[in-house]
């Protein structure tokens, strides 16, 4: 928690009982080194309550190796790894003990590369895997993320303040939440999103919002997606509005290499949903520059 820089280079799994704090002037870098070729693991971090990183000032830089299927792992289940009964069953709420998300980020910078992210039920805030209040958080090279699940907003990320640079391919399935099961944008936040191989969602659905915006869900933010391939997204709740893309408040710009398909809602849009009496003064707006559009309902 002091102005000074730390390596770390995780060659085992790591289990915590509580958060690893990063404050002040820190510059932290944890890099994998690809220990678990077998299953495609550089370095596991995982939590036993509460949030897993929680970053306010400074910096910390995650690198999986990248080499392959090879990634850096943060997982919300203390659980061994390996295949078929080691796993517990991807169909329940992985509740971490206490509540939390996987990455706190109230100020400084995070930077994510070759990351995978999963098995994380937050009960007890938004943001099953990341939380940002402010700052800025960088994500390159690929990430993943799977079972990662709030009864908020935001299954993956939740951000009510600061920047998101998103330039990882990789896919985000399997989270549910009642707002945004993929990305919730909230309040001052913005969020540039454009990689290649980016899915959100998958051909089996496998990604559920009750309410609004299962794969991107903007009240008050500003979302611009200029590469993304958007499927399958369900907001099925009695509520449900917006499959692929709700925005309460705020903006949210769909770009040329966006494909949005086979989303539905129970109620309003099943692609695409704007609502603009709730904020007047700053309505929702989706703005279309190109992509394609198709079978949703």
């Amino acid at each position: 928690n002091t102005a000074a820089n730390y390596n770390y280079e995780i060659t085992a799994f790591l289990s915590f009982k509580g958060p690893i704090r990063i404050s002040g002037g820190a510059n932290v870098t944890m890099t994998g080194n690809g220990n678990d070729s077998a299953h495609g693991i550089d370095g596991i971090c995982r939590q036993w309550s509460g949030n897993l990183i929680e970053v306010n000032g400074g910096t910390l830089t995650i690198n999986g190796k990248g080499g392959g299927n090879d990634r850096f792992v943060l997982d919300g289940v203390d659980a061994p790894v390996g295949t078929g009964t080691n796993y517990p069953n991807l169909t329940t709420s992985y509740d971490n003990g206490g509540g939390g998300t996987l990455i706190y980020l109230i100020s400084g910078t995070v930077t994510l590369k070759n990351v995978q992210m999963r098995r994380n039920y937050n009960n007890a805030n938004n943001g099953g895997g990341i939380y940002v209040a402010g700052g800025t958080l960088n994500v390159n090279g690929t990430l993943s993320c799977y079972s990662l699940s709030t009864g908020g907003q935001g299954g993956f990320i939740y951000a009510s303040g600061g920047t998101i640079n998103y330039a990882a391919s990789g896919y985000v399935y399997d989270n549910t939440a009642a707002r945004g099961a993929g990305f919730a944008i909230v309040g001052s936040a913005t969020m540039t999103l454009g990689a290649s191989e980016f899915y959100i969602g998958d051909s089996d659905g496998g990604i559920s919002a009750s309410e609004y915006g299962c794969g991107i869900y903007v009240n008050g933010g500003t979302v611009s997606v200029s590469t993304a391939i958007i499927q399958g997204c369900k907001a099925n709740g009695g509520g449900g509005r917006g499959g692929a893309i709700a925005v309460l408040s705020g903006s949210a710009t769909i770009g040329s290499g966006v494909t949005i398909k086979n989303g539905s809602a129970a109620v309003d849009g099943g692609a695409l949903f704007a609502k603009g009496e709730d904020n007047p003064s700053k309505p929702g707006t989706i703005n279309i520059q190109g992509g394609t559009i198709t079978g949703n309902s």
